[in-house]
């Protein structure tokens, strides 16, 4: 975040990335969504930790985006991953083969625990 708009930029590379997920944002916020986005962000981590207060937004998130809430599919969660990832490539000077294996360990725990209750 030091080098750059790390969420604006993270958002405009995943509505580029699918149209499905740039139709669902037309119309938002985008200033409130980076704060979300910025805040989920740090809940990600904290339930990677086995955080109480991690487990229950998480858990939250995934009764929310599940089919009968947001119905947020299974299949747009790879796009999203992969633009955040992109994006902290490119503005994290830090970023090499290690880095990117830590942080796609941590997103794809939370992602998986998501999808698991997309039907539930």
């Amino acid at each position: 975040m030091a080098n750059g708009d790390l969420f604006g930029r993270f958002s405009e590379r995943v509505m580029a990335a699918s149209p499905e997920i740039a139709e669902r944002f037309r119309g938002t916020d985008m200033a409130g969504q980076k704060r979300i986005l910025h805040h989920a962000i740090n809940l990600v981590l904290a339930f990677f930790e086995h955080d109480p207060i991690g487990a229950w937004a998480i858990e939250r998130v995934r009764r929310t985006h599940a089919r009968s809430g947001l119905d947020i599919a299974p299949h747009l969660y790879e796009p999203w991953r992969e633009a955040f990832l992109e994006t902290v490539e490119e503005l994290d000077p830090a970023m090499d083969d290690g880095v990117e294996i830590a942080w796609r360990v941590v997103l794809q725990s939370t992602i998986d625990y998501v999808i698991a209750g997309y039907d539930a």
